[in-house]
C-alpha cells in the first residue's frame, strides 16, 4: 500500500504495432504460386504497418493514448483496405477459408476504434472493456489467419489488449497508491505504542479495506496478473490480523493480556512486510520506486519501462 505519487504515466508505444498486427498466423497448408504471392503481398502490408507505428511517438499517458490510438485506428483501416484491394485481385488464387479471415477484420477494426474512443475520453472502466473485447476480436481472427494459411496475419490482439490495460492499470494504480495508500503509509510510521495502535488500528482497517475493494477492480495486463493477485491475497492476510488486533482492542477488560496484543502486533509487523513486497513486485513491472519504510513520497516515479514483459506471437 505504497504512498507515492506521480504523474499519471504509461507509456504504451506498443499497442499500436499489436493494433495493426491484428490483420497479419502460420499454417501447415501447402500452398500454390498464385497463393504464395498473395501472401507475400499480405505480407508486405503488415510489415509496411509495422514500419509506420515503429515510427509514431510514444505516448506518455493513457490520455495520450487517446491521440495514438486514432492515428492507430487510420492505419489499421488503411491496412485493411489494402487487404481488400489484395483480395479482389487474387480472387481466383485465394486460399480456400481466406473468406473467414475477411470477415474477421471489421470486429478489429471496431475494437481498435472502441479502444481508441475509450481512451481519448480518459475513461478507464470503458478502456478496460474495449480492451477485452479487443483481445477477442484479434484471437477470432488470429484462427482465421490460421485456418485460411496466411504466414503472419491475425498476431497482435493479446497484446494491443495488455498494452492498453496496463496504460489504464498503472494510471489508476498511481491515484489509488496516492489517494488511499500514503494514508495507510503514514499509519504504518506511528510510534508503535498499545495507546498509538489502538486508536490506529479501526482507522487502518477501513483504510485497507477500501484500498483492497479499489485495488480488486483494477484489470492487470496478462503478465502482471500473477503479482496483482499477490498483492490482494498479502493485503487480506494483513486485514485478517489487523481484524484480530481491532476485535482484542474491543473485547472486555482483562480478557485479552497485553502479551497477547504484542504477538498480534508482532504478526501485524510481518504480514505488513509481506504486503509491501508483493506491492513492490507489482511496482517493479510498473516502472515505480519500491515503498520503503520511512521514505519520502516520490514527485516522479518515471515512465514506463517498454516492453512490460516478452512479446509473444500469441493472438
Amino acid at each position: 500500500m505504497g504512498g507515492h505519487p506521480g504523474p499519471r504515466a504509461g507509456a504504451v508505444g506498443a499497442v499500436l504495432g499489436a493494433l495493426l498486427l491484428a490483420a497479419c498466423g502460420a499454417s501447415q497448408e501447402p500452398v500454390t504460386a498464385g497463393r504464395e504471392d498473395f501472401v507475400r503481398a499480405a505480407d508486405a502490408v503488415c510489415e509496411s504497418a509495422r514500419e509506420q507505428v515503429e515510427a509514431a511517438p510514444r505516448p506518455a499517458s493513457l490520455a495520450d493514448l487517446g491521440d495514438t490510438a486514432r492515428q492507430g485506428v487510420d492505419i489499421v483501416r488503411g491496412s485493411i483496405t489494402r487487404l481488400e484491394g489484395l483480395r479482389e485481385s487474387s480472387a481466383e488464387s485465394l486460399p480456400p477459408r481466406a473468406g473467414g479471415f475477411f470477415a474477421a477484420l471489421p470486429e478489429v477494426l471496431a475494437a481498435a476504434q472502441a479502444t481508441a474512443d475509450a481512451a481519448a475520453e480518459v475513461d478507464a472502466g470503458a478502456s478496460r472493456r474495449a480492451a477485452r473485447e479487443l483481445r477477442e476480436a484479434g484471437a477470432r481472427a488470429f484462427e482465421a489467419a490460421q485456418a485460411a494459411g496466411l504466414d503472419a496475419c491475425g498476431r497482435g490482439g493479446n497484446q494491443a489488449a495488455d498494452a492498453v490495460l496496463l496504460a489504464v492499470y498503472r494510471d489508476e494504480f498511481l491515484l489509488i497508491t496516492q489517494d488511499v495508500g500514503s494514508q495507510l503509509l503514514q499509519l504504518e510510521e506511528t510510534p508503535g505504542t498499545l495507546e498509538e495502535a489502538e486508536e490506529t488500528s479501526d482507522e487502518s482497517l477501513r483504510l485497507l479495506r477500501q484500498y483492497q475493494r479499489r485495488f480488486g477492480r483494477l484489470g492487470p495486463p496478462s503478465d502482471l496478473a500473477e503479482r496483482h493477485e499477490r498483492s490482494l491475497s498479502r493485503n487480506a492476510d494483513l486485514a485478517e490480523v489487523l481484524e484480530e488486533l481491532d476485535d482484542a482492542f474491543d473485547a472486555a477488560p482483562g480478557s485479552v493480556t497485553e502479551d497477547e496484543i504484542e504477538r498480534l502486533l508482532a504478526r501485524l509487523g510481518r504480514r505488513a512486510d509481506r504486503a509491501e513486497e508483493a506491492e513492490n513486485r507489482v511496482r517493479e513491472k510498473l516502472g515505480l520506486p519500491p515503498v520503503e519504510e520511512n521514505s519520502a513520497p516520490s514527485p516522479d516515479p518515471g515512465p514506463l519501462p517498454a516492453p512490460v514483459g516478452p512479446p509473444t506471437d500469441e493472438a
